[in-house]
């Protein structure tokens, strides 16, 4: 069996985001399968033996397992990450996982000093230099959607590149085969002002600055109103690699400028372990996600919505989205125009008090549930691992010229945006 590398500029480990979760995960499932696994990220911390082995994210370490390894899975990776993969993964089947669509985060990203707004735009520029070199260099992709899956396919045509559909492959996000189970009670009756007969809603991931938890904190000044024992619970706001996103600080000051911080309104400031994160979520009542309309909201795929199938939570979320879509066809929730905090406290307002609305959707949510479990989805994966007929032919030479010729044209944008951003 082939030995498979996965790298992610992420951390990794029992504390993890999206990404590194989804490589843990990935990683003991094609494990299983009897292929020999590596998982490589930042801050590799575990607290028990894995399936896979695991290693530190470093030049040295890349190349190294580069060496070794038969095929490379790749998600995220700066200049020098990418230039490696492409210089020494020069012989090996190469898979680019673009399941989060990470060039249309960062023109979210709040910047308040010109050194964070250099670094902000150099990420932008450079994502497109990445996208142009993998169109022509990298032999097969992952996607979470059909709507990744035409932009994708709509670049390479504008680069020149045509790749048939079947190099794109749709390897969404997910969640353990075997349903969730609560080890300890950690919301009702002890966080202090969660009583044990509250309705609790669960924001399920990070309050990243493309995601809108300004239009929540206004909806929960009004549901106060009707329903004082309607509680929301931020699970976390600083990731596991230690930032702290401008939207979080702006949630903070919202909420306590409303009153509700500490009595309505109770954000964990920190990051809950993965594998307690299903002690909150089966404590709660319903799962929240709202973001504006955007280019990154039509081509996202929230992962969060994903813990709320898993352990049974209907949604409020926003329309403009591929889950706004699922959620309104299949009736796992209720759908809200973006910006709307009216629409969004009569949504909470209703999910508590039609009891027979949310037990129906609970039941909806039990059809879908085996459409997402990591089992599934790692056969998916596994097929895509196995496809050989659309590797790309490469030539080291003219990859080495190509090489060059995109970093210099970085470099100079990168020069260029450091003066624009230092006198703006």
């Amino acid at each position: 069996m082939k030995k498979i590398l996965f790298v992610t500029n992420d951390v990794i480990g029992d504390t993890s985001a999206g990404p590194g979760i989804r490589y843990v995960e990935l990683g003991k499932a094609l494990a299983a399968r009897g292929y020999t696994v590596t998982v490589m990220g930042r801050k590799p911390v575990f607290g028990g033996p894995q399936a896979f082995s695991y290693a530190a994210l470093t030049p040295l370490n890349l190349i190294r397992h580069l060496k070794q390894c038969d095929m490379l899975i790749i998600r995220g990776g700066g200049p020098l990450t990418t230039l490696l993969v492409m210089l020494f993964g020069h012989d090996k089947e190469i898979i680019a996982d673009i399941y989060a669509f990470t060039h249309f985060e960062v023109p979210h990203i709040v910047t308040k000093r010109w050194v964070e707004r250099f670094f902000t735009e150099i990420r932008n520029v450079f994502h497109i230099h990445k996208l142009r070199l993998y169109s022509k260099y990298i032999d097969k992709f992952w996607v979470a959607n059909e709507r990744q899956k035409n932009f994708l396919l709509g670049f390479f045509y504008s680069e020149g590149r045509f790749k048939e559909e079947k190099c794109i492959s749709l390897i969404p996000f997910g969640y353990p085969a075997a349903k969730p189970v609560a080890n300890k009670k950690v919301l009702r009756g002890v966080v202090d002002g969660i009583a044990e007969r509250d309705f609790i809603l669960i924001w399920g991931g990070g309050v990243w600055d493309w995601l809108d938890p300004i239009t929540l904190v206004k909806a929960m000044d009004r549901v106060r109103h009707s329903a004082e024992s309607i509680k929301l619970y931020f699970m976390g706001v600083q990731a596991p690699s230690g930032y702290f996103p401008a939207k979080a600080a702006e949630l903070l000051d919202a909420a306590r400028a409303s009153g509700l911080l500490n009595k309505t309104i109770f954000v964990n400031t920190g990051w809950i372990p993965y594998q307690d994160r299903t002690d909150y979520l089966l404590e709660a009542d319903a799962g929240v996600s709202l973001h504006p309309e955007s280019l990154e909201t039509y081509y996202s795929f929230r992962t969060r919505n994903l813990d709320y199938v898993f352990c049974g939570l209907p949604m409020v979320h926003t329309t403009g989205d591929i889950w706004a879509e699922i959620i309104d066809k299949k009736q796992l929730g209720i759908v809200v125009p973006p910006l709307d905090d009216h629409a969004v406290a009569e949504a909470v307002l209703r999910l508590r008090n039609d009891r027979d609305l949310y037990d129906k959707m609970r039941r909806n949510i039990e059809y879908i549930y085996n459409d997402f479990s990591w089992t599934s989805i790692a056969e998916k994966a596994a097929q895509s691992i196995e496809v050989k007929e659309m590797l790309v032919k490469r030539n080291f030479i003219n990859k080495s010229i190509d090489l060059f010729g995109s970093y210099l044209l970085f470099s100079i944008q990168s020069l260029l945006l450091f003066f624009k951003s230092a006198f703006k």
